[in-house]
């Protein structure tokens, strides 16, 4: 007889194709889906999950993670789950679930590589063109299509293209930034950490600077994720499970600061070391390369 506490979870991910193995203790393992980790280091004991990086795991978050459901889904899929019936679950129909976008994020129309006038820009925000295009993979639009006279801003998670950004160069727009539509992304934008796959680098547990747009990880470089603004979502969130010690440096001011202390709270909840930091610096690009660079070894060497 199952524990109280215990959930048949091999037949849940049985009727919803999720890929798992089993132990010899009994233990089903899977892909984390907060780590980016390629091997199955997440556990289900019968109780709990347990991943290898991120520690002991939420069971409703978790299993909204892998099963693609809400979380009010998942608390109506487990009790469908307690009953008696060994036959396949009832799944969410395609409207009710989520979608999962298979086909590949399509960059702005007119994408090419960087020209004169984006690297001009660049240059004088005292940025090295040929260096963010060789590791970012930055682009530019030109005149024509819906994102003109901008910097194209990949944002690959798990190595592959989730969606992007776009900056404006003229300073004249609007908007400053224009985000890929969620609808034509394969991870909305606020459900991405920029700079996620190279702060991690196959090494879980180090620690990493968290600032509020990509023009700031250029600034400090690896080790930096960018959260698209100041304000973060339950995702980007989780996503940071993965770090031993999170530093927060959002911009000196009012909102900045207001947001640093409130995500500080939220990643103490996973239980890791978070602390918020200044620099004196109104905005963390007002850094020189020299003071970037120096921070960053600082921090990240603790």
């Amino acid at each position: 007889m199952q524990h109280p506490q215990q959930v048949d979870l091999a037949r849940l991910f049985d009727s919803y194709n999720v890929d798992y193995t089993t132990t010899d203790r009994g233990w089903l393992q899977l892909t984390c889906p907060f780590c980016h980790d390629t091997a199955q280091h997440l556990g289900w004991s019968g109780k709990v999950f347990s991943c290898y990086h991120c520690g002991r795991l939420d069971r409703t978050d978790t299993l909204a993670a892998v099963l693609g459901l809400s979380p009010a889904q998942v608390a109506h899929t487990l009790r469908n789950l307690r009953g008696s019936t060994s036959a396949p679950l009832p799944r969410f129909d395609d409207a009710q679930r989520k979608p999962a976008r298979s086909a590949p994020v399509i960059l702005p129309y007119g994408a090419k590589p960087l020209n004169a006038r984006h690297q001009h820009y660049l240059r004088q925000r005292g940025f090295d063109p040929a260096a963010l295009a060789r590791d970012w993979g930055l682009l530019g639009t030109w005149a024509l299509g819906p994102c003109p006279y901008r910097i194209i801003i990949p944002v690959v998670q798990g190595g592959r293209l989730a969606c992007w950004q776009a900056r404006d160069i003229t300073d004249k727009s609007e908007k400053k930034y224009l985000s890929c539509p969620d609808a034509e992304a394969t991870t909305p934008v606020k459900s991405c950490l920029y700079g996620l796959d190279q702060a991690v680098g196959g090494h879980a547990g180090r620690s990493v600077v968290v600032v509020e747009g990509p023009t700031k990880v250029w600034r400090l470089g690896v080790g930096a994720v960018a959260t698209f603004g100041a304000m973060v979502t339950d995702e980007q969130v989780r996503l940071l499970r993965v770090f031993g010690h999170v530093y927060i440096l959002l911009d000196e001011d009012e909102a900045g600061q207001a947001g640093a202390a409130a995500l500080a709270a939220r990643v103490a909840v996973l239980g890791h070391p978070v602390e918020v930091i200044t620099t004196g610096h109104k905005d963390v690009g007002d850094l020189t390369p020299a003071e970037a660079a120096a921070l960053m070894q600082e921090l990240l060497q603790k």
